[in-house]
This record gives structure tokens, sequence and C-alpha cells, in this order.
């Protein structure tokens, strides 16, 4: 780094000693910086989860996959309001966990965590036959 800021500046610092100076100071000042962000770069590369809106063909088409639609199924709330039935048709399939007819966990793949693999869930409460609550859960071994 030290001779690449070196080169750049020799053609505006004319005196050696000043040019070293200024070149040893601006290494220690980028070098630093340079390295920080190559390390979040990696690090957020590692955590990097596709993400995608929530659509029932997508939902059958591609079942390995389930989990992009995770975070757009909690924000948009797409099951609120609606019965156990209505959930039945949309997803497809019986839920993985019946806790008390009151709580459905769906399994909905698996994907890459930063050290090791996250199963990703989705919880609906029902509350009156409806669906009232709609949570994310994530497991990383």
């Amino acid at each position: 780094m030290f001779y690449i800021i070196r080169w750049f500046l020799k053609h505006y610092i004319k005196t050696n000693k000043k040019l070293n100076l200024v070149s040893v100071v601006a290494t220690l000042i980028i070098t630093p910086i340079i390295y920080v962000a190559l390390v979040l770069t990696f690090f957020n590369g590692l955590a990097y989860e596709p993400k995608k809106s929530f659509d029932k063909e997508s939902w059958f088409a591609e079942k390995n996959r389930r989990f992009e639609m995770r975070d757009d199924i909690v924000a948009s709330g797409v099951f609120i309001g609606k019965n156990k039935t209505e959930v039945l048709e949309t997803i497809d399939h019986q839920p993985e966990e019946n806790v008390i007819n009151n709580v459905w966990k769906y399994y909905l793949g698996t994907s890459t965590a930063i050290f090791g693999v996250q199963h990703n869930y989705i919880i609906l409460t029902f509350n009156n036959g409806k669906v009232s609550n709609i949570e994310k859960a994530e497991v990383q071994d």
C-alpha cells in the first residue's frame, strides 16, 4: 500500500523526505480502513440470505427455498385474519408442529448462517379460529 500511495503522491510532492513522511501517514490511515471494509464485506457475504415476495406459485415450485419468503410473510401479514382451512389451502400442507391447535409451526427450509446452517420457520398463532400473529423463527446449528 505504501508504494502505491508513494507512486501516486510523487507527482505532487517533489522532495523525498516530505514524500516519504506523507506516504507513511497516508498508509497508516488508509490501510486499516481498507482492512475493515474487506472484513465487513466478507462477513456480509457469508450472512447474505436472498429474499423474495410470497406468491403461491413459488411456494409450490421451490419447496427448498421457501425461507426466502419468510420475511415477506411476516411483514405483509398475508395470513392475518385467515382461518385454519384458508391457511391450509394456501400453504397446502400440515404444520410441522401443532401446539394445542392454536400455534402452528411451519418448517421453511435450510439456509446458510455465518458459521453453519440455519433452519427457518414461521409460527402462526390463532385466536378465535383466525390467525392473529405471524412470527419467524430461526434455529442455527
